[in-house]
C-alpha cells in the first residue's frame, strides 16, 4: 500500500492535469445532430446545382432513423467514458488531498508544499525552514498515516462488496 500512495503522490501533477483536460473536453463536446446525420442520409437538400426530383424512399428513412440511433448511442458512449474517468481522477485526487489535508501541522506544512503546491526539496526547505532530514522524516511520517487512511478506505469497500 506505501508504493501505492508514493505513486499517487508522484504522479499527483498529471492526474491533476488529466483531470482538467477531461473537464475541458466534456465541457467543450460537440456532439454530432441528429438531424444533420438524417438530413446527409436521406439527400432532403440538394446538393450544389443539380436539382433532386425523386422523393426519399422508405428504405433510406429507415436507414436514417436508425443511424440517429447509433449516433446518440456513441455521443452518450464518449461523454460517458469521458465522464467515468473524470469521476475516478476527481475521486482520487480528492482523496488524496483530503489524507494530506487531515494529516498532523508539521506533516501537513511538508506535504502541502511538496505535493499539493509542487514545490521542488529546497524550495520547501527554504519556505518551511527547516533542513532536509527533518523534511525527509516528516514526509515518512505522513506518507504512512496516509497509508493508514487508505488501508481504511480499502477495508471499507472491502466490507460494503462482501454485503
Amino acid at each position: 500500500m506505501r508504493e501505492y500512495v508514493e505513486k499517487l503522490i508522484a504522479e499527483y501533477p498529471k492526474m491533476v492535469s488529466a483531470r482538467d483536460f477531461l473537464k475541458k473536453q466534456i465541457d467543450e463536446y460537440q456532439p454530432v445532430t441528429v438531424e444533420d446525420v438524417i438530413d446527409s442520409m436521406t439527400f432532403s437538400q440538394p446538393s450544389g446545382e443539380r436539382v433532386q426530383t425523386s422523393r426519399i424512399s422508405d428504405k433510406t428513412c429507415s436507414i436514417a432513423l436508425h443511424y440517429r440511433d447509433r449516433v446518440n448511442q456513441m455521443n452518450e458512449e464518449v461523454i460517458g467514458d469521458w465522464a467515468k474517468e473524470y469521476a475516478r481522477l476527481d475521486e482520487e485526487i480528492g482523496f488524496l488531498e483530503q489524507c494530506i489535508r487531515r494529516l498532523p501541522a508539521a506533516l501537513y506544512d511538508v506535504m502541502k508544499a511538496l505535493v499539493l503546491d509542487g514545490e521542488s526539496w529546497d524550495e520547501a526547505e527554504a519556505g518551511l525552514q527547516i533542513c532536509r532530514k527533518t523534511m525527509a522524516g516528516r514526509r515518512r511520517e505522513a506518507i504512512g498515516l496516509m497509508v493508514l487512511e487508505y488501508q481504511k478506505k480499502a477495508s471499507k469497500l472491502e466490507t460494503l462488496m462482501l454485503w
